[in-house]
């Protein structure tokens, strides 16, 4: 489960943590001032975060492979189902609301934004086919290619848990990715 924590408290899951960032830290700010379109950012960011992400957790995929008996194959299978199901709303989503294909909304980043780029490293890890989602690809490397979305990228991440599992010919162990 992601956490933060700060002055002794442990914050726990993505979009509270991300929350409490543009409450504390509103500069640079990762919502638009207006109510309508606070809204529609936090649209793609919770289909991410409770549609996809939700359904291929270290959780549900250790469930699938050691509570179920299910092969790597199969646990893979379910993992870009469950992409595919996402992005392709997801998607219909970028088209109208991406002004630049560099960002999910308008022209600055996001929530959903920050949402998305695990989602893609996700789905390329575990060998989804992407082809069908060209402006989530198009956000995705624009965001990818920032200083602060490469400092954060999980290959970069040092120390990280061994265990998270899964993706063909992936190491269990994040620093091996």
């Amino acid at each position: 489960m992601p956490a933060l924590e700060h002055e002794g408290n442990v914050l726990a899951q993505s979009m509270a943590i991300l929350e409490w960032l543009e409450e504390c830290y509103p500069q640079p700010s990762l919502l638009p001032s207006y109510p309508v379109a606070r809204a529609q950012v936090r649209s793609p960011a919770l289909l991410i975060a409770c549609d996809i992400h939700a359904l291929n957790n270290l959780r549900v995929l250790t469930h699938l492979r050691s509570g179920l008996s299910q092969s790597e194959d199969a646990v893979n299978a379910w993992y870009r189902h469950w992409v595919a199901e996402g992005f392709t709303g997801l998607e219909m989503l970028a088209r109208s609301w991406s002004t630049s294909r560099r960002h999910l909304f308008n022209d600055d980043i996001s929530i959903a934004d920050v949402c998305l780029v695990p989602q893609l490293y996700g789905a390329r890890r575990f060998g989804g086919d992407l082809s069908a989602y060209p402006t989530l690809v198009a956000v995705g490397t624009y965001l990818e290619s920032l200083p602060a979305f490469v400092a954060a990228s999980a290959s970069n991440r040092r120390g990280m848990t061994a265990g998270y599992g899964g993706g063909p010919s992936q190491s269990n162990n994040w620093q091996n990715l």
